[in-house]
């Protein structure tokens, strides 16, 4: 039971069920659609893809349709050999200890 339950049946206000993880609100959907001059993308803590505009789906493509990864950039960097033409930067980060990272929000 989340914490806003017991206060919105005090309130009586109604409780939206809750989302699928994988679920995208079609607002940020639009947003990300809206998002013509460069490629966008959102991801969960753990790397996960779960939605893009066509640039960054065309962009990731090679992430998103890899069987291996599931549309999982860290699962696509380890476990893909597409990564090492993807990220080109492979070996020096390889030597490193670490392959290329991102950052998200």
């Amino acid at each position: 039971m989340s914490p806003v339950d017991p206060l919105a049946r005090v309130l009586g206000a109604a409780v939206p069920p809750p989302r699928d993880r994988d679920d995208v609100r079609p607002s940020l959907q639009r947003l990300l659609d809206a998002i013509t001059a460069a490629p966008a993308w959102v991801t969960k803590p753990r790397r996960d893809t779960v939605a893009t505009n066509a640039l960054g789906r065309a962009l990731l493509a090679p992430m998103l349709d890899d069987p291996a990864s599931g549309g999982n950039d860290a699962r696509f960097i380890f476990l893909s050999p597409a990564a090492r033409i993807f990220y080109p930067e492979w070996a020096q980060a390889e030597g490193a200890g670490h392959p290329p990272s991102t950052s998200h929000a």
